[in-house]
This record gives C-alpha cells, structure tokens and sequence, in this order.
C-alpha cells in the first residue's frame, strides 16, 4: 500500500458546495431541505 497526503485547498465557497455534494446533503435531503442547510452552514 502507498499513502501520501497532498493539499488540496478550499474558499470557504468551494467548501460550502463540497459539503452541498456529499451523499449525506445533496444526495438525500429533499432540495428545500439542502437549500435550508446551506443557509445554515454559510452562517
């Protein structure tokens, strides 16, 4: 096995649409519902 960590950097709005993506929001919140948690997480 090989491992190395490598940087990857993130605005605070990239990460806030990385978060919006991930399969525990976008993926199975209802549209209302990850339009509420992206509002929430922006603040």
């Amino acid at each position: 096995m090989f491992h190395y960590d490598q940087p990857i950097p993130f605005s605070r709005e990239s990460w806030r649409g990385r978060i919006r993506a991930c399969r525990g929001v976008g993926a199975s919140l209802p549209e209302a519902e990850v339009l509420r948690f992206d509002e929430a997480h922006e603040a």
